[in-house]
């Protein structure tokens, strides 16, 4: 399936992903090699469905890291209120 990408769209998606970037940028594990190499590559990449394919993938694994800091930060909200009490 080829993926048809505008420059608007591409820029929009880029700018998520560089904000998503910046708030996982200390992440540890085996993503964080493989979303670092994806950017590398988008980086490079000439032809927009690819880039768009190699962004897609790199939301998608700073997505799920978001998930799991905003549930590990909810975690120690509620033991610092159950502390407190």
């Amino acid at each position: 399936m080829e993926l048809a990408v505008d420059a608007e769209t591409l820029a929009l998606k880029i700018s998520l992903i560089s904000i998503r970037a910046c708030y996982c940028a200390d992440m540890e594990g085996p993503n964080n090699e493989r979303w670092r190499d994806l950017c590398e590559q988008a980086a490079v990449e000439q032809d927009p469905a690819k880039m768009l394919k190699l962004l897609i993938e790199i939301n998608d694994i700073l997505e799920e890291k978001e998930k799991i800091l905003k549930a590990e930060q909810m975690i120690y909200e509620s033991k610092k209120r159950t502390d407190a009490a």
